[in-house]
């Protein structure tokens, strides 16, 4: 029994003997557990604690444990598998001059509540533990509160915690014998004189006159990594104070990977890989690629409405699935409604967890003004008398009313189609490609000022009905983004669309307040020059007006690029010529940390290979590939001969590790691969190869992962195809089953330059994960999520498990923090702060001020690191009235927060926990942070 209350807030059940006939007259005392309270500890000596507690009641029975739980493991770990060895018996009462003598219940034990009782420890230094009191009798057992005591580390020097020796000497138990100084410098009896330098994460550097740089850690030594020429040696003996060396001298006819699974590379790898479609009814092609997208972990689908006469479906005439077209009239009113078939296919996405974008295109339009009827017989979109075929938002209605009437009419069918699919996350586009729309028949001046005032009025009614809603901007034409042979980048009609129109209308026609929109988007059948796209966006938004906003790429294909041009869709994306192409542009979309999401066309998802059924293309296989890979991006090498021709990507945690490494050419290659600092959980896993060099993937199982090192000796990586390497597999992800996702924000900083952002912010819809990363000390990692309909109940609580690379354990110019806002629609009703008590550069936030509004706002800080828990929400501390503002929609924003460092990689992943009863009665929040949160 005692074994419940090794986990905090854990009290087992009572054993109550079930009463018989001749005691049912007779009334029972009230059993129960013994009841105790956690108190502060007290530091007694060097590395000896005192832990203390009160008893506050026996239970009516003999007590048959009093004491303590203590342990240096995290919450979450000892929660999950309570140690029993971890118990620590009480070592005496506590003398209360407040407890009048002779107060004892049975066994001599004090039943008043004021007596206290301790036990006495030895710690390590530089540990975390927690503690709690524990007591137990014959019927039940119950815990107090728990607390952290966090044990000064008495490590001035990395090497202080060698034994001491005579004569200055230390002796470590992986190191051997050495004589430091405080300088750095030490002399070593087998590597003589070097200057040692701790890499922060367990390992050494040490610099020797003959050898340069050599890198070892415990369980390592002797063997050393020679930075130099990067090659493994080992130390066999030392002669006359000089160190003789093992080299191994391999091969240099192959190329080699070598990848760095302990260090982070910066942009993060995050998931931004969809698709977009035309959806106008609910199709096989459609479902078809819903479902192979969810399989591939796809996080946005897209779907371009682009009905000619506006109606339902393509059926209207003969009888449709409702009695009127999206836009219809009754009683003078314009009213609209989803389509069942829209709902269909929506309902597919929500199924498999992913955001829709639905794209508005063709405006109820007659005689160039806005009008509807029951049966829209008479009301069409623009016709383009050359191409015969309707357009994308023409003609739009006169300045005026009705542009007034159309925006709430849009805003109306923004509502119905979300109202018919609550659960799913919709964004919304209805501007496409003013390139193809402005000029026709009208000057463009007059062309241009009716589209911003309707999209303008559109975006605010959208937002004033829906404060969590998404607008994607006007989707620009890849072709304006391009400056063809005019010279250097410079932003092309891009810039000029930004700084001779938008911003010109904004101050003009809407006093200086912007149009409310979300991403920059851009419609790309240019994808093979994504890069100068990038570039020309970067320099075209970088007006402080455009604040962060990261960038949607749409409809993403290279059928325009040359020599491709004439190339069906198969010779495109199920060639061996055409995965290479698919691989270099999804690769540029991976490095670009301001492009958040990348959708490319449906028939990648939905289309099968007639020779072979059933087998989808090996460009879905090559983005399902990308798609699979962890956040934690990892640097890596290819050297030797013949590397110039092969590309690779590397990503890992704790729980997995992946490699994928493609072959530009037309010959296969062999490749060595060395996969460094393995983590140790992964050890002893099998690594699997994945090989496509045409047609299905085939697999094998190679070799057993070994660390720190893992060693692949030869790796066939065939000509125009690919190779995975995986180890491990990711948990598993439970997802926020009560709360809901509403909408996320990312920030990615621009430089004003076609440069990349020195940092990333994202989330990760598929993994409920928020995830900030810096290339360096310059770069600002900021991702926030907002939730909504969270749960009231007092047992409710919201968690981030922490998991990070190259954050080293402490800064003086780093930033990590978790904020917490309780919304009601745009605004905060109490915001709270958790900062990294480990990293001590607040003042980097300067250039946030919008997301703090003084340095006194991180007062609380606390233990935020890799592999941590962090508690964030439980609605019993939330603010009054929060529950029922927003209309009771009860939202939070959670952000994340990397500053000061790189590069890094931080990912909080949102879990929900279940309270029980006895956390919620001992839930306290400290300031100081003596008392932990659960």
């Amino acid at each position: 029994m005692l074994l419940a209350a090794l986990c905090p807030f854990s009290a087992s059940a009572q054993n109550v003997p079930e009463e018989n006939e001749a005691d049912s007259m007779i009334v029972a005392p009230p059993y129960g557990p013994p009841l105790s309270k956690t108190l502060p500890h007290e530091k007694i000596g060097e590395g000896k604690y005192r832990l203390r507690g009160k008893l506050l009641d026996d239970g009516g029975s003999p007590i048959t444990f009093l004491g303590f739980y203590l342990s240096s493991r995290s919450l979450r770990e000892v929660m999950s598998a309570p140690d029993p060895s971890e118990l620590v018996p009480m070592t005496e009462w506590e003398i209360d001059e407040a407890v009048p003598m002779g107060r004892v219940g049975q066994d001599g034990i004090p039943l008043d509540g004021k007596v206290n009782f301790y036990a006495d420890v030895d710690l390590e230094p530089g540990k975390r533990y927690y503690f709690w009191s524990i007591g137990a009798n014959a019927l039940a057992d119950s815990s107090g509160s728990p607390k952290k005591l966090s044990v000064p580390s008495s490590a001035t020097y990395w090497w202080s915690q060698a034994s001491p020796q005579e004569g200055g000497w230390r002796a470590s138990s992986w190191l051997g014998v050495f004589r430091p100084h405080p300088s750095g410098w030490i002399y070593h009896l087998k590597l003589g004189w070097a200057y040692s330098h701790p890499d922060g994460q367990g390992g050494l550097w040490l610099w020797l006159k003959d050898e340069g740089w050599l890198w070892t850690r415990p369980g390592v030594f002797p063997y050393l990594w020679r930075h130099r020429n990067e090659s493994w040696i080992f130390l066999l003996r030392s002669t006359n104070g000089r160190p003789f060396f093992f080299e191994w001298f391999e091969d240099g006819s192959q190329p080699r990977l070598t990848v760095e699974l302990n260090r982070a590379s910066f942009p993060a790898t995050v998931t931004k890989f969809g698709f977009n479609a035309e959806w106008t009814q609910s199709n096989a092609a459609d479902r078809r690629a819903i479902d192979k997208a969810g399989e591939a972990g796809v996080p946005m689908v897209a779907g371009l409405m682009e009905i000619d006469y506006l109606r339902d479906d393509w059926n209207f005439s003969k009888g449709s699935t409702l009695d009127a077209p999206l836009f219809y009239k009754s009683e003078d009113k314009v009213l609209t409604q989803s389509d069942p078939d829209l709902d269909k296919l929506r309902k597919k996405v929500a199924d498999h967890g992913m955001i829709n974008l639905l794209q508005l295109a063709g405006t109820p339009t007659r005689n160039g003004v806005f009008s509807t009827d029951a049966t829209l017989e008479n009301t069409v979109t623009y016709k383009d008398d050359f191409k015969h075929k309707h357009g994308n938002w023409y003609p739009l209605p006169r300045v005026g009313e009705e542009t007034d009437a159309l925006a709430l009419a849009y805003a109306s069918l923004t509502r119905s189609i979300r109202e018919a699919t609550p659960g799913l996350p919709t964004w919304w586009a209805f501007w496409q490609e003013p390139d193809h729309t402005i000029g026709k028949n009208l000057g463009k001046d007059q062309s241009k000022r009716r589209y911003l005032d309707f999209f303008g009025k559109t975006a605010d009614a959208i937002k004033a009905g829906n404060p969590d809603a998404v607008i994607i901007g006007i989707q620009q034409n890849s072709s304006t983004g391009l400056n063809g042979g005019k010279g250097v980048i410079d932003g092309a009609d891009y810039l000029h669309f930004t700084e001779k129109v938008l911003l010109p209308f904004e101050e003009a026609n809407r006093s200086s307040r912007i149009i409310p929109y979300d991403y920059v988007s851009i419609q790309n059948y240019k994808a093979h020059r994504t890069l100068e796209i990038v570039k020309n966006a970067r320099i075209a938004y970088r007006n402080p007006r455009f604040g962060s906003m990261p960038i949607l790429i749409n409809e993403c294909d290279f059928r325009k690029k040359p020599g491709w041009v004439e190339k069906s869709f198969a010779e495109r994306y199920d060639s061996p010529a055409g995965l290479m192409e698919v691989m270099e542009i999804l690769k540029v979309m991976l490095d670009q940390p301001d492009v958040a999401y990348a959708l490319l066309m449906r028939n990648l998802f939905s289309y099968t290979v007639n020779e072979q059924p059933e087998r989808y293309t090996t460009g879905y296989h090559a983005l399902n590939w990308i798609n699979e890979l962890p956040a934690h991006r990892r640097p890596l090498r290819l050297t030797g001969p013949g590397s110039e021709v092969l590309r690779a990507v590397a990503a890992s945690d704790s729980s997995q590790a992946r490699v994928i490494v493609w072959n530009t050419s037309s010959e296969t290659r062999s490749l060595k691969i060395d996969l460094r600092d393995l983590p140790s959980a992964l050890a002893g896993k099998d690594l699997i190869v994945h090989t496509m060099g045409g047609g299905r993937p085939q697999s094998s199982k190679a070799q057993v992962a070994a660390s720190p090192l893992t060693r692949v000796a030869t790796l066939q990586v065939p000509g125009h195809g690919i190779v995975k390497l995986e180890i491990g597999n990711p948990p598993p992800s439970p997802g926020l089953s009560k709360a809901r996702y509403a909408r996320h924000y990312a920030w990615v900083p621009r430089t004003g330059t076609e440069e990349p952002p020195a940092g990333q912010g994202h989330y990760q819809i598929k993994e409920n994960s928020l995830v900030a990363s810096t290339a360096d000390k310059s770069g600002i990692g900021l991702a926030g999520v907002v939730l909504s309909d969270v749960p009231t109940d007092s047992d409710y609580l919201l968690v981030a498990d922490l998991t990070a690379s190259g954050l080293p354990s402490s800064s003086t110019e780093g930033v990590l923090a978790l904020r917490l806002d309780y919304l009601d629609r745009d605004q905060s009703l109490l915001t709270e702060y958790l900062l990294a008590e480990d990293h001590r550069g607040t003042k980097r936030l300067e250039d946030v001020p919008f997301w703090v509004s003084s340095q006194e706002a991180f007062e609380f800080t606390g233990p935020i690191a890799d592999g941590l828990s962090v508690p964030l929400f439980t609605p019993m501390l939330a603010p009054p009235g929060w529950a029922t503002a927003d209309n009771g929609r009860r939202r939070i924003l959670v952000s994340l927060l990397l500053r000061g460092v790189g590069p890094a990689t931080v990912v909080a992943k949102l879990t929900e926990e279940t309270l029980p009863p006895e956390a919620q009665e001992e839930l306290e929040l400290s300031l100081d942070g003596e008392t932990l949160s659960p």
